[in-house]
């Protein structure tokens, strides 16, 4: 808790200029003041980003985890489908939807990884217009993760609710 207090608050002195305005400012847009408050808080806003970096290494490999097992459990009960030719396509284009998914996640994690990485070694106090790029890159990148474990857990809810249409279609009154 105390990191991410921490991480926010050097993410905000370092780019307090780019938050007064509606839209972030393109890296060329920036002022000189916006230049220098960022040289000034960007050696902060490093340590803080790897550390975040540091997390969410070990986020992504608990989270992939979990959809592979998921995605292992979901490709075998579609086998089961298969040998005991029940036909039910809502459930395997689900399962054929979340192992999609999950490839969208794994090139945008890797995509953020990288920027974030970036971010983290560049120069920043004499290339600072390089480094709110990078940032402002990196953040865009961690939203669209964000997006994508979203949109999983929406397909995961999805398939949990085909799956119990399907137990009441085949065992009518077992739910009770």
């Amino acid at each position: 808790m105390r990191h991410t207090i921490r991480f926010t608050l050097a993410l905000l002195v370092a780019l307090i200029p780019a938050l007064q305005v509606a839209a972030q400012p393109s890296p060329s847009e920036l002022s000189s003041d916006q230049l220098n408050q960022i040289k000034q808080g960007c050696r902060q806003v490093q340590v803080s980003l790897r550390s975040l970096q540091k997390r969410d290494t070990v986020l992504r490999i608990n989270r992939g985890r979990l959809y592979d097992m998921t995605l292992r459990q979901t490709g075998a009960f579609v086998s089961r489908l298969d040998a005991n030719k029940v036909e039910d396509p809502t459930i395997k284009q689900l399962d054929s939807n979340i192992r999609a998914e999950y490839q969208h996640f794994i090139a945008d994690y890797d995509h953020y990884g990288d920027s974030l990485n970036t971010t983290v070694t560049i120069d920043c106090e004499a290339k600072p217009q390089e480094f709110y790029a990078a940032l402002v890159q990196a953040a865009d990148q961690r939203k669209t993760v964000g997006k994508d474990v979203s949109t999983i857990k929406q397909e995961i809810e999805q398939y949990i609710t085909e799956l119990g249409k399907l137990r009441d279609q085949l065992f009518p009154g077992a739910a009770q």
